[in-house]
């Protein structure tokens, strides 16, 4: 019988591979939710207002998959004169069953918010077909690494870093910001963000609330496809990977902005309870009779705009 981890890198290279994500669009995301929801129109901000950067190459991986690169888009209005390193930072990773989408899906909520005066960061990461858990959690953390190291030539305040995720992302954020510091199994790097903007991601994988590993013959979770293997077969990644696991005293400030589909914030509650224990709960919202997506949509994603600066201000 072949070595328990070599195991499991077959099973997770046959959900790779075997079972393919529909890729997540805006374009495609709208006609889905547009049956529905008949009154919503696509989010979108020109970028008349801000300084933008594309493309930036913050890392390079093994030569079986491309750079991993971000955009960054700055307030307009910036002059010598202002303060050095004076930009609160977000950082978007966007949603996609950590099988699909890009960072371009986040753009309109980045440009948005640059133009309220923030530095926004939209990164993305290898996907579970490029390469399983924790790649994905890995690269987001080099990301930041790469942009405190950077924080002069951004005019970035690297003190002053907010995690903003959504679905997928959201589930990545809340992870990294709740061990917010080095963990072994990642990398070497000791990541601390000050908070973290959770919405509708997942903050436990084994949950009574969770649709997660709810597999079926032709239709294999998301979450089986990231780590490879069923949690019935090894539950370790699946532990390892939820922010709950991980609340303690040094994780980050939360904020839950969640649509009315609890399914998608499976853990939260328990989440709220560990946090306020350290004093790391600053609140939640929930918006009421929306897609999973609402944050891509007008009439909601104003609205999320504002709690985000609200939050972060």
């Amino acid at each position: 019988m072949p070595h328990k981890s070599l195991a499991v890198i077959i099973i997770g290279l046959f959900y790779c591979f075997s079972v393919s994500a529909q890729d997540f669009t805006l374009q495609g995301e709208y006609e889905k939710q547009l049956k529905h929801f008949p009154y919503i129109t696509p989010f979108v901000a020109d970028t008349s207002g801000v300084i933008a950067y594309y493309d930036i190459n913050y890392a390079s991986n093994n030569p079986f998959f491309p750079s991993l690169t971000l955009d960054i888009f700055l307030p307009k209005h910036y002059t010598n004169q202002q303060q050095k390193n004076s930009y609160k930072t977000l950082i978007f990773i966007h949603g996609g069953g950590w099988a699909s989408g890009n960072k371009t899906l986040d753009h309109p909520m980045a440009i948005e918010l640059a133009k309220r005066g923030f530095a926004s960061i939209c990164t993305d990461y290898r996907k579970s077909a490029q390469a399983l858990y924790p790649a994905a959690i890995q690269d987001i953390r080099q990301a930041i690494v790469w942009l405190i190291s950077n924080a002069d030539k951004y005019n970035i305040n690297a003190q002053d870093i907010t995690l903003v995720g959504s679905s997928a992302g959201g589930q990545m954020a809340a992870l990294i910001g709740s061990v917010n510091g080095k963990f072994k199994n990642w990398d070497n790097h000791s990541v601390v963000v000050k908070r973290v903007i959770d919405i509708d991601g997942v903050l436990s994988f084994i949950h009574p609330d969770s649709a997660e590993g709810n597999d079926k013959p032709n239709k294999i979770s998301a979450a089986t496809r990231w780590f490879g293997v069923h949690h019935s077969k090894d539950s370790t990644k699946w532990i390892e990977a939820s922010a709950l696991t991980h609340a303690n005293s040094k994780s980050a400030e939360f904020f839950f902005i969640n649509s009315s589909q609890k399914r998608f914030s499976a853990g939260q509650d328990d989440m709220r309870r560990e946090l306020k224990k350290y004093g790391k709960y600053i609140g939640e919202i929930q918006f009421e009779d929306t897609p999973h997506t609402f944050w891509l949509f007008s009439p909601w994603a104003h609205k999320v705009a504002d709690l985000i600066e609200i939050v972060t201000k």
